[in-house]
């Protein structure tokens, strides 16, 4: 057990968007006696008026990461350690360094090197990740995961830790009441069951594979109208899509008050939505990995035509702009195999329907197989997951 320290340890977290693993772990120590925190975002000010800060408030300073009078504030404060989660800040904070990475997916993230632009912004913070290092911590979400870090990615397997997700903790503790999270939603999200659609950027259009994605949405939308469902569609980041697809989808939903959609750049936080959902469908986003933890019914999109098993692999540069783009032939680019998942898989309209009947008659038809999913693959839940990586980040700083 760890002795209280006499001052504080000031921590600095760097956010790519402020949600999920990193999101959890600020809360956890937001509230610890023996932390002092800043926390560098895009849009602060935006993110104080989400409901998960409303609803469940993180005291730390916020500050922007995109003006430059913060970077001089944050070597002011002169953290012990940096917490970060897929991007790297562009100046060294603190002798040590904990990544928490923002997902744990199908897809390989090594292709076309992109891990070796990961690597040469460790040496440059914190010294080689490739090789044993006292000032370094990759989170590993499982046996599987470690080994891929270590194997694929190139870390020394001393840099690794299988954590699990620190996500995990607020989706098996925290609970809010949907009257109160009600003035964050443009739908009826009390009376109502609510079906979150998580979807990635990675495979374009999101229906496209079936046929003519507008017209499909409409016949998803109407269907849902009629079985009376809500539909809370979250994006990625607006401008990881063609203008023309975002206005095709904004007209899409007028005249329906039980449609919305977010997007990861104006709504970063994901949690409420995950808490308030009954069913989550997605086409392999790694959000659906973490609704597995809920035990509540997944649908997969298969994301390509059945019988074409090919799909495109797209790589943005910093300004948002498309510099790669692969086809990759069998699914070779995933880690795992499509059918390696915690819920159902639909391979059309029709399926995709009857798995949204089912999964609202029978709400436990997916628990038993995400709960072996998130064990075997994601390093389990057991609600103690901040408990451990908070161990882990104070043996970091004092070595």
């Amino acid at each position: 057990m760890f002795k209280p320290v006499k001052k504080p340890y000031r921590i600095l977290f760097w956010a790519t968007t402020f949600q999920s693993d990193i999101h959890s772990f600020v809360r956890y120590l937001d509230a610890h006696p023996d932390y002092e925190i800043r926390i560098a975002l895009d849009h602060p000010e935006g993110f104080q008026k989400e409901g998960v800060q409303q609803l469940l408030p993180i005291k730390a300073q916020m500050l922007d990461k995109q003006k430059k009078e913060t970077l001089l504030k944050l070597k002011l404060f002169r953290p012990h350690a940096l917490v970060t989660d897929n991007h790297f800040p562009p100046l060294r904070f603190g002798k040590k360094l904990l990544v928490l990475w923002h997902g744990f997916g199908w897809r390989m993230d090594n292709l076309s090197g992109e891990f070796e632009h990961v690597h040469n912004n460790i040496r440059r913070l914190v010294g080689d990740g490739k090789a044993p290092n006292p000032n370094f911590i990759w989170q590993c979400y499982g046996t599987e995961d470690l080994k891929y870090r270590h194997r694929v990615s190139g870390f020394a397997r001393e840099n690794l830790r299988i954590f699990g997700s620190a996500q995990a903790d607020d989706i098996l503790n925290v609970k809010i009441d949907k009257k109160e999270a009600a003035p964050f939603y443009s739908v009826d999200i009390v009376n109502r069951p609510n079906i979150l659609l998580g979807f990635t950027w990675h495979h374009g259009r999101l229906l496209s594979h079936w046929g003519d994605d507008p017209e499909l949405f409409k016949e998803l939308f109407a269907f849902g109208e009629d079985i009376g469902v809500n539909f809370i569609v979250r994006m990625h980041d607006s401008f990881r899509y063609d203008p023309s697809y975002l206005k095709e989808l904004d007209e899409l939903i007028k005249g329906y008050d039980h449609v919305m959609f977010k997007f990861k750049d104006t709504s970063q936080d994901n949690l409420i939505d995950i808490l308030i959902s009954d069913v989550m469908v997605s086409n392999y986003s790694s959000l659906i990995n973490r609704f597995y933890i809920t035990g509540r019914p997944s649908i997969h999109i298969f994301p390509v035509r059945k019988g074409e098993e090919r799909f495109v692999w797209r790589r943005l540069g910093g300004n948002g702009k498309l510099v790669e783009e692969n086809v990759h032939e069998e699914f070779h680019g995933w880690k795992f195999p499509p059918e390696m998942i915690g819920g159902l898989m639909v391979n059309t309209m029709e399926e995709f329907k009857e798995a949204i009947i089912r999964s609202l008659r029978e709400p436990d038809c997916c628990r038993e197989k995400s709960r072996k999913f998130v064990e075997e693959h994601m390093g389990g839940a057991d609600g103690h997951i901040c408990e451990r990586i908070e161990k882990e980040l104070r043996a970091l700083i004092e070595r």
